[in-house]
């Protein structure tokens, strides 16, 4: 018969209030790191409006030059086919201009919607710079401003970059008069694509080069000497430059319908529009 066990009662222990009070008041270290300070905020949302606000204003005045230039960009190209007559000439130049149209009009919603959106991201960084200038020092505001400012104009070069690329490989397809991929047989897609690598490869040059030189540009002073944003990143430059375009000018006059434009294009003319042009003459 086995022997009965005595159980042990574990231990226990509990701090009373007064003890708790007195161990917390003991410690007398600054926990104000643990938050992020209403500047640092303020600074970081300013510059993610701000770089929304950048990629709003280049896209805008990028697809404004594709709609001056007559060209339509790869993105926004209707992805139809003719299935029938696709061997009558006649029949593939009236589908064309149907499906230009459609891609000129897109393109204008987009830049319509584009200017009001960018219209409210510039009251937003405006409000948003007014409390910054509040709560931060003026020296203190400044040097924040010129750092982001660098932060900025490094998201701005990457993005030219992208959309310069973009329209030059855009130029290429209408230089060749191949806009659409069934206007390709198998011979031009690999012609284009070589084409496609030696434009590559010259903006990358170019691009390397562009580098050098802002490098050696940028130690200028972008000191201010008054207490405000950089009013540069907030009004629209409506300027393509950066898509490098050269002395080329464009005329259009706009009508209602797709076939009433009367334009004066360059040599990377829309085709359905050069067969247009000649048939008047």
């Amino acid at each position: 018969m086995s022997q009965p066990t005595t159980q042990e009662i574990p231990l226990t222990f509990a701090y009373s209030e007064i003890e708790a009070n007195r161990i917390i008041q003991q410690n007398k270290g600054n926990s104000s790191f643990l938050q992020v300070s209403t500047d640092t905020t303020l600074l970081r949302e300013i510059e993610r409006e701000k770089r929304k606000w950048i990629g709003l204003d280049l896209h805008a005045i990028t697809l404004t030059e594709y709609y001056k230039v007559g060209r339509i960009p790869r993105g926004l190209r209707v992805n139809l086919r003719p299935t029938i007559f696709k061997e009558n000439k006649d029949f593939s130049q009236k589908y064309e201009r149907i499906i230009n149209k459609c891609s000129f009009d897109i393109i204008l919603l987009n830049i319509e919607f584009l200017q009001h959106e960018i219209l409210e991201s510039s009251k937003h960084i405006e409000a948003m710079s007014d409390k910054l200038r509040e709560c931060s020092p003026i020296e203190t505001y400044r040097a924040q401003l010129r750092q982001m400012e660098e932060n900025l104009d490094k998201h701005r070069r990457e993005i030219e970059e992208r959309k310069r690329s973009k329209f030059r490989r855009d130029e290429s397809d209408y230089s060749s008069g191949q806009v659409y991929s069934w206007q390709r047989t198998d011979t031009d897609r690999r012609g284009a694509y070589m084409q496609l690598r030696r434009i590559r490869r010259r903006h990358q040059q170019e691009t390397s080069d562009q580098r050098q030189r802002d490098h050696s540009e940028h130690g200028r002073d972008r000191s201010t000497d008054s207490v405000q944003t950089d009013t540069s990143a907030q009004e629209s430059s409506t300027s393509a430059s950066f898509l490098e375009l050269g002395n080329k000018k464009y005329t259009r006059r706009k009508g209602e319908e797709g076939d009433t434009t009367d334009a004066t294009w360059d040599k990377c003319r829309q085709p359905e529009r050069q067969t247009r042009t000649q048939k008047r003459h």
